[in-house]
């Protein structure tokens, strides 16, 4: 029951703690009504698009077109750029195409310069640059291992596998011995598995899962062999993904990594073919769209002048935002959160429309305190061409400089929800832990990994270790391509050696948006939902037919089939963003009337869909699994979260929330390693305590915890050691700058600034 505004051609920040409800009042309530308005004048209202639920308010006046730059708008196709996001690529095609023609009096067209659609494209690599081919180091990853325990990846599985069966059998005809270290192997022995095989016919008895009674004949060819002839059969991606693992990507010697043919890429404008200009960088772009427009803005063709003067344009904007150091190239993927976040404001504000109300979800999300100051500028420079600005931000240094403040809470969930006059503060005041000093540590050596140029790092185990740095200096490269894929894969990856005392099981909790359909809850993230369907299926009487999957939102069976389970019906369009209405056949319930008729202590299944947390752990309290997840919520502040609550309603700072409790109650923690990256994002200081709390005790129990944050305070108050990129990012970062135990280093910084 709140009232507030929201003036015009300013810039409002709604703010506020995790879970207070900024989102319900800015996305289901402003953003939802202007979406619904929008439907019903665009759509053939023919039979009266009147379905779209309008958001639970008394009367939104005033209200204006609403454009989105919200946290989940992420393109995770491999195949999506930094050009195609942005149209930079097409217009680039366009200039080439123009050019060359002009120049010498060819035909070609814009997609002749593309890397997907062009009939110029590479033969041998097809358009991607690179190629595969098989590794024998990827194969015997670690020649110190016996081939009984998997020494030999491709034939890695439990000794019922048809793997490790038809391995036996190979040994047992060979005179083998299963517990001899691959590099002990003779080279006959090692040609036979590895090169040659014996071209011998094998029938193979093994067990897979619960059935024990398969069987399989055929030859043995050799590793090599049988691998290559898989290769040449891969037809979709899930077979590519089985074999990657035996191969290393390389770039494709025919094409030189540029994709395209010879007959193209001769043709240059201002030194660079199509495939060079793709892999400059945005600094080093614009350098060159000035010799473009110097030599041909004025010569050429009016159509050519404006769509030069709009590729600087927009080159300019994406290089106003720190972004120098991104090429067309780059894949949209690859980008950190911070950066993506950056381009998607640097879009908008090459475009031209006004009068609009842009809604910013945390634009200073993953970014170092030197960045807030161009997204502070691009906010204002949104306002001051004619719109108005509501950004969702906990930052204090965008904060203080908005127009206005909205202040949600006190509290989150039913504590939340009230408009406030000063933000509360932390129940607990951060302090700083004693640091620890453990003497075990991993080291990785000669690491090159995109930015990252030979370094070397140390990562004490037992301890809480901070990466930092600005956005795009190499942070997520070394914590996610380098130090959980090499420890992951058990052998080096982007870096010439990796030491570790032992084997560890590595956690990485990402930014990536949790729930990749309409149905995905909190529990069927979790993966506690089957647990909870089995106690449903089990209730007595039990009754003819009901089965756990009866009460599943994936299985047809007991769930509303006209909603597939998700109580809500999308409503797609190709012009606008999907919108979603409540289903008039189960009302929102999900389930069939003769499904919810089933009770476990008095609730149906939608009962407990619709329970939080805290309510929901008193219920299932003899169940140790489930008990044991809901537990991990509570602590670390979203215990009033309702078990059915889809993933996609879900706040940035409750979604990062769920996906560590996800790996803190999957199994008890011991001598692990956690990767958590802006575990901080979204989130409040009652809630960052909280956070701070799970990790501190995680580390007290022997598990090493690696973490990449912007948070000065909360740096402070745990980091034990600290692996710092500095504040220069692209080709001038990817540089270690500092690394060491907290103390040491803050003495370091204290002994320069007395020496200065």
């Amino acid at each position: 029951n709140i009232t507030v505004s929201f003036p015009y051609y300013q810039l409002t920040v709604v703010s506020g703690c995790s879970g207070s409800g900024k989102s319900s009042l800015v996305y289901d309530t402003i953003f939802a009504e202007s979406q619904r308005q929008l439907y019903e004048n665009f759509i053939d209202n023919t039979f009266g698009l009147k379905m779209m639920k309008r958001p639970d308010v008394d009367s939104i006046e005033k209200l204006c077109p609403a454009v989105s730059v919200a946290q989940n708008s992420y393109n995770f196709n491999p195949n999506s750029t930094v050009g195609t996001y942005t149209d930079l690529s097409d217009e680039l095609r366009s200039i080439f195409s123009f050019i060359v023609n002009q120049e010498n009096g060819t035909a070609f067209k814009p997609r002749d310069f593309s890397f997907s659609q062009s009939k110029f494209l590479c033969k041998k690599c097809g358009g991607t640059g690179r190629i595969w081919k098989i590794s024998i180091d990827k194969i015997i990853p670690d020649p110190t291992q016996t081939l009984r325990s998997g020494g030999i990846l491709y034939f890695s599985g439990t000794q019922t596998s048809y793997e490790m069966r038809r391995l036996a059998q190979i040994c047992e005809r060979h005179r083998i011995d299963m517990d001899t270290r691959i590099c002990d192997l003779s080279a006959d022995q090692y040609d036979i598995l590895i090169k040659y095989g014996d071209d011998e016919k094998y029938t193979v008895k093994y067990e897979r899962g619960t059935k024990k009674n398969y069987q399989k004949t055929g030859f043995f060819h050799g590793v090599l062999p049988e691998l290559g002839e898989e290769y040449k059969r891969i037809k979709t991606p899930m077979i590519f993904q089985q074999l990657v693992r035996y191969m290393d990507e390389f770039s494709c010697d025919l094409c030189d990594g540029m994709k395209l043919g010879r007959d193209i890429l001769d043709y240059r404008i201002c030194g660079y073919n199509i495939s060079e200009a793709e892999n400059l960088e945005i600094g080093d772009l614009k350098q060159w769209c000035e010799q473009l427009s110097k030599k041909y803005s004025k010569k050429s063709a009016k159509g050519l002048e404006s769509t030069i003067k709009h590729f600087i344009e927009e080159i300019n904007s994406i290089s106003s935002l720190n972004l120098d150091y991104l090429t067309l190239s780059r894949p949209i993927p690859s980008l950190s959160g911070g950066e993506f976040q950056r381009l998607r404001l640097a879009k908008q504000l090459c475009g031209s429309m006004v009068e609009v109300l842009y809604i910013l979800d945390e634009p200073c999300k993953g970014l170092h305190f030197l960045d807030i100051n161009k997204i502070i500028d691009i906010s204002r420079k949104l306002v001051d061409k004619g719109n108005t600005v509501i950004a969702i931000e906990h930052n204090k240094q965008y904060i203080s400089a908005a127009d206005n403040i909205v202040l949600i809470g006190p509290g989150s969930g039913p504590a939340g929800g009230e408009i406030i006059h000063s933000e509360p503060k932390s129940d607990v005041p951060i302090e700083k832990h004693s640091v620890r000093h453990p003497s075990d540590a991993m080291t990785f050596n000669g690491i090159n990994a995109n930015t990252i140029n030979n370094q070397d790092c140390l990562i004490p185990l037992g301890a809480i270790t901070f990466i930092t740095g600005v956005s795009g200096s190499g942070k997520s490269t070394l914590a996610e391509e380098v130090i959980f894929s090499s420890l992951s894969r058990k052998q080096p990856v982007h870096c010439k050696r990796i030491y570790a005392p032992r084997s560890y099981k590595v956690h990485f909790v990402d930014q990536q948006p949790i729930g990749k359909t309409s149905r995905s809850s909190v529990i069927s993230y979790l993966k506690i939902s089957d647990e909870i369907r089995k106690i449903f299926a089990d209730i007595p009487p039990k009754r003819a037919k009901i089965t756990p999957s009866h009460f599943s939102t994936n299985c047809s069976g007991g769930r509303c089939e006209k909603c597939s389970g998700s109580g809500i019906i999308s409503l797609d369009s190709k012009v606008m963003p999907d919108a979603y209405i409540k289903c008039d056949e189960c009302n929102g319930k999900r389930f069939k009337p003769e499904i919810l008729e089933i009770k476990y202590k008095g609730y149906s299944i939608f009962d407990v869909l619709e329970m939080n947390v805290r309510d929901a752990i008193r219920v299932f309290d003899d169940s140790p699994k489930i008990k044991a997840m809901l537990q991990c919520m509570i602590d670390i502040g979203i215990g009033y979260l309702k078990l059915g609550q889809l993933s996609m309603n879900l706040s940035g700072g409750e979604a990062q929330r769920i996906k560590l409790a996800k790996v803190l109650g999957e199994e008890s923690h011991k001598n692990s390693i956690i990767i958590l990256d802006e575990p901080t994002s979204g989130l409040g200081s009652n809630d960052i305590h909280k956070i701070g709390t799970v990790i501190e005790r995680l580390a007290d129990q022997g598990n090493t915890i690696i973490i990449i944050d912007h948070n000065v305070e909360f740096i402070n108050a745990h980091c034990d050691y600290c692996i710092d990129f500095g504040v220069l990012g692209g080709k001038d970062g990817g540089k270690i700058v500092d690394q060491g135990f907290f103390d040491d280093i803050v003495f370091r910084q204290k002994a320069s600034i007395f020496a200065r």
